[in-house]
């Protein structure tokens, strides 16, 4: 986030409001978004819930991961309390059944078993009241860009539905980022694990002996008695380290 000083991210909950008007649109909605993000996930499911009759469908792994946000992080907050989602293979005969009557919403992710489960509940569907929300990083979307995936680009217009993007990123802002190095305020090192390569933490407003605490190589020798190794990966493009 460090390079993205001119655009406005949406907020969670302001994706969870223009997520109800879309799923308020149309009858069936299929989902494609991470299915590690607890706040995402409980964003179409809220949104979701505002349809009456209609059930928020999942594969087998998708339902242990609410679960999971049900039982962890919904213990002190509703929003995580993301129960009665229908596991499509345990329920399908009920959720065929109901598509023409109150529609579905689906969460997917780009697998063979994804693409069966669309082929089997497609045909109830009218294609006219049927939207595809994309809620990944667009770039695996856009061609010529540098993340471009074509697997991906197919699995978003394997069918003749709506196609809605609608996304926020995960990853912290300058502002958050600043604000964890001066609250934490380490005594030998700041260490970058996920940035673009062309930015720098040092851009950060954060003091200048913190700045000097930042490290994105391996230094030579110890730093307050620790060894430190970093090692470097790319994971879009030629950009993330």
């Amino acid at each position: 986030m460090l390079s993205r000083d001119d655009i406005r991210l949406i907020s969670e909950e302001e994706l969870q409001e223009q997520a109800k008007i879309i799923m308020n649109e149309y009858d069936n909605v299929f989902v494609m978004c991470s299915s590690m993000d607890a706040d995402r996930l409980a964003s179409f499911y809220w949104a979701n819930k505002k349809k009456t009759g209609r059930p928020f469908v999942v594969d087998g792994y998708q339902w242990h991961q609410l679960d999971n946000i049900t039982k962890n992080l919904g213990v002190n907050n509703k929003r995580y309390r993301l129960t009665n989602a229908l596991y499509y293979h345990k329920h399908k005969e009920e959720i065929l059944q109901n598509i023409p009557k109150h529609g579905i919403t689906i969460l997917v992710r780009d697998n063979r078993e994804f693409r069966n489960i669309i082929d089997e509940v497609y045909p109830f569907m009218n294609p006219d009241k049927t939207c595809f929300i994309y809620s990944q990083f667009s770039g695996y979307i856009i061609d010529k860009h540098k993340a471009y995936k074509q697997r991906t680009f197919d699995f978003v217009h394997l069918k003749d539905w709506h196609i809605e993007e609608l996304h926020t990123s995960g990853h912290a802002s300058k502002e958050a980022l600043a604000a964890v190095c001066l609250k934490v305020n380490p005594r030998y090192a700041i260490i970058p694990i996920h940035r673009d390569s062309e930015t720098d933490f040092r851009s950060l407003d954060i003091s200048q002996d913190l700045k000097d605490k930042v490290i994105i190589k391996t230094p030579e020798g110890l730093v307050g008695g620790i060894k430190i190794t970093i090692k470097q990966k790319n994971t879009i493009g030629n950009n993330a380290k």
